[in-house]
């Protein structure tokens, strides 16, 4: 899937100052299904984020880890006043745009066995559900090719069960790991 539409949109926006929401419409040609995700933007910067059932951090790792070929992607902008407050964990435009140029760029492959080290941490806390659970976002987010997105998923299960600040506290020690790589 070509991210270029809404990288040409992201700087737009960003260059113009605007203010506004960004809609756009992910649809796969050959099964007719439609992912929907909403940016929205004070000034030209980044304030909040959907994609599909997710948001903040956790809708742009899932924009980018969208990765079927015959995908058509369309952008609308409209402007208006934004009345919400900033998301904390939303990333500036130019950090965004970085990471769609650099998505479908090959990636080392981490030092460490993703998956087994997530399986360690959860499986002695959710059993069975966690490896099925696991297993299933392995295949839609390759741990070795995409790892940030893979464990952002992954904490997303935890954050459900347990809390987000339980699931940060799992999962900090796989961050780092990775930032150290």
């Amino acid at each position: 899937m070509s991210l270029k539409k809404l990288h040409d949109a992201l700087s737009s926006i960003s260059a113009g100052q605007k203010t506004g929401n960004l809609v756009f419409l992910v649809k796969e040609v050959s099964s007719k299904r439609v992912g929907i995700g909403t940016f929205a933007f004070d000034k030209g910067k980044l304030v909040r984020a959907t994609f599909q059932q997710e948001t903040g951090r956790n809708a742009i790792s899932a924009l980018l880890a969208t990765d079927v070929p015959d995908m058509d992607f369309d952008v609308n902008f409209k402007e208006f006043p934004v009345t919400s407050e900033p998301d904390p964990g939303i990333p500036l435009i130019a950090d965004l745009m970085q990471q769609m140029e650099t998505r479908d760029q090959p990636k080392k492959s981490p030092n460490i066995n993703l998956q087994n080290e997530v399986l360690q941490l959860l499986v002695s806390r959710f059993g069975a559900s966690a490896v099925a659970k696991v297993d299933a976002i392995a295949q839609k987010i390759s741990p070795t090719e995409q790892p940030v997105t893979f464990l952002d998923k992954c904490k997303s299960f935890v954050e459900m069960t347990s809390g987000k600040a339980k699931a940060e506290k799992i999962f900090a020690e796989l961050y780092e790991k990775l930032k150290n790589q």
